[in-house]
Order: structure tokens, then sequence, then C-alpha cells
């Protein structure tokens, strides 16, 4: 089953007066009550929250650098009043640095539609928040959440230094929002992204760039590679253009395996079905060759490649779902059937 990262954002109206009867319209400030418990989990926190309960859990498990989660210390979430560009970003956009830039330029200008919420302090154990929503005119906003290694004071201090690398998850809303757009029964669902295509990419990574990327392979020389992958992670299939059939190498076999492998110390003894970055990055370009050369015979354009994932090794999967992060016979079905599922999609024709 397919099981989107999702944060659930509900969106409720609060009037602020000196009392409620006194109130009027234009004392009314909308605001966003916001779930964030879907976006813990997509990072390796278990929610805070008993579900249908009404009740919090306590917080036994914090992730560190060297798990899963790639030490995300926080989330910052809130209505970024876009004005870098003239169309909202998307989730499927390639997520550059230059794009993070862009980010935080306008961050700069929405800074008090935003929270920080430290994942590390037991006191947060509150899965719902509320930000602000912007006046009528700013045209152009849109929801933000962002996974950050860390913690930052305010959400202006992103900008600072020390917080150069932080990101390492975002999710944006579909399109730009106004007033029109919210109601009492509104929910919107923003999908978690890893920042794969940022200098400092986070572990869990898989997918292709436009242009090569140079790496240095096992013996220090460099490579040039079409794909980025970062350990832990499974790889299921790589779609093209949409198409609901996977493309088929027959050297590779799915689902690819990524794990950490002792610093490189034992190549020849590798768990079988496992792979190292680095293959399976030669592995995702070898597969990445038989699309262009399929394409070109049959005179179709290349207009985007999907890297379809599942992170079994993931401290806030399901049971079921981590049982099968060692099995080497694992297959591409039951790894679907038991885990999250992640795409990571490269549009071409951009």
């Amino acid at each position: 089953m397919k099981i989107t990262k999702l944060l659930v954002v509900v969106v409720s109206l609060f009037v602020i007066g000196c009392n409620g009867s006194n109130s009027h319209p234009s004392d009314q400030i909308q605001k966003l009550k916001i779930d964030i418990s879907s976006a813990k989990k997509s990072i390796g926190y278990p929610s805070t929250q008993v579900q249908n309960q009404g009740k919090s859990a306590s917080l036994d498990y914090i992730p560190t650098q060297s798990d899963f989660v790639d030490g995300v210390k926080s989330l910052i979430v809130g209505s970024l009043v876009v004005k870098s560009r003239s169309t909202p970003f998307d989730n499927n956009m390639a997520f550059t640095d230059q794009a993070l830039t862009d980010m935080k330029l306008d961050l700069a200008s929405s800074s008090n539609y935003f929270s920080v919420i430290d994942l590390t302090d037991p006191a947060n154990q509150n899965d719902i928040i509320e930000v602000k929503i912007p006046p009528k005119s700013d045209e152009n906003w849109q929801i933000v959440v962002a996974g950050l290694r860390t913690i930052p004071n305010a959400p202006l201090d992103l900008g600072n230094a020390e917080h150069d690398n932080a990101i390492a998850y975002y999710g944006f809303s579909d399109n730009f929002m106004t007033e029109a757009d919210l109601n009492g029964s509104e929910v919107l669902s923003i999908h978690l992204q890893r920042a794969c295509l940022l200098k400092s990419r986070p572990k869990g990574c898989a997918i292709y760039k436009k242009t090569g990327t140079y790496e240095a392979n096992f013996f220090g020389s460099v490579q040039s590679f079409s794909a980025i992958v970062s350990y832990p992670l499974e790889i299921l299939e790589v779609k093209v253009n949409d198409d609901s059939n996977p493309i088929i190498v027959n050297e590779i076999p799915y689902p690819i395996i990524v794990r950490e492998d002792q610093e490189f110390k034992d190549l020849d003894n590798l768990p079988v079905g496992e792979k190292l970055n680095l293959t399976a990055m030669q592995d995702l370009s070898q597969i990445k060759d038989a699309i262009v050369s399929q394409l070109t015979l049959t005179a179709q354009d290349l207009l985007s490649i999907t890297i379809v994932t599942t992170h079994s090794q993931n401290p806030a999967e399901t049971a079921q779902c981590q049982a099968l992060a060692n099995q080497p016979d694992v297959s591409s079905d039951a790894l679907r059937n038991a885990c999250e599922v992640a795409e990571y999609k490269t549009i071409y024709s951009e």
C-alpha cells in the first residue's frame, strides 16, 4: 500500500477582541491549525499524540545524527509570502541551493507567520500547532514546512550562517492560497520531500539530476553519475514519463538496497543484496542510459524520471516494515505493502 507522508492542516477562524460580544469582523484573524504528527513520522520521530484520544504519549525516542533521520532536530512551519518568483514553490521542482536562497529571502518578510518547533524538547508534546494567515494584501502565499538539523531561536535565524546546511526536508502546498480558499472544513495535505539536491543532502535520497554529478569512486578518482544516492533506503523501481511500468535492466534487479558499509573497508563482503551509495549510483546511471536509448529508438522525448523508494530503517516505521530492513531476499512488493512509499521525480521538460 502507498501511504504518503502528510501534514494535515485544518483551517479555523479565531476572533480576537476585547471580549466575544464586542468583536467585529475587522478584528477577526485567521489561523491554521496544523497537525504535525505525520511530519514527525516522516523524519523518524514517533507521534507524541495518541490518535483519537486527545492524550499525549511520552517522548521516549529522540533520533541522533547516527540514525536514519540525519539528526533532524526541529520543524519550521508556516505561511510563506512568495515575492522571489511568480509561481509557487513546488515539491517536484528542482529544490536547489538557489531555490533555497529564494525561499530564505521570502521567509525574511514572512517570519511573523512561522513557528519553530524544537523536536528535542520533551515539553513539546502537542502535535497541533497554529500559524497565522497573511492579510489580503499579500496575494501570493503558500504553506511551507521544513525539517532542520539545527534549532533556530526564531524563524529569521534560518538565514544565519550556522543554519546554512540545516534544511533536510521540505514540503509546499500545491498552489498559492487566498482567504477565499479557506473555510471551516478545509483540510490541506502537504507531502514532505528530502532536500536531495542541496549541497548537504540528507540520508535516504535517490534522485536524478538534470546534469551529471561528479563523485569520488572507491579508489579516490572522480567519476560522473546521473543520479544522487545516500543510504539507507530501498529503490523499488524507476519509472519514465509517468508510465506505470518500471524500466527494467536485466543486470540490475529490484529492489536496490542501499546500506552503509563500515566506511568502504570490506567491499568484497557486503551482505547479500546490499549496495553502497556509489554502486547504487552506478546502477541508476546505467538505468538512465537504458531509458535514453529506449526513448531514442521510439522517437520519444524524456519528460521525467521517477525513483520509487521505501525506508525500512526509519525508526518511526511500522514493525512490519522494519522487520524487512535486513532481509536480503525481500521483494519490492513486500516493501511497498509494508512501508510508506516516497517518490523522487526529476522533470526534464522544463
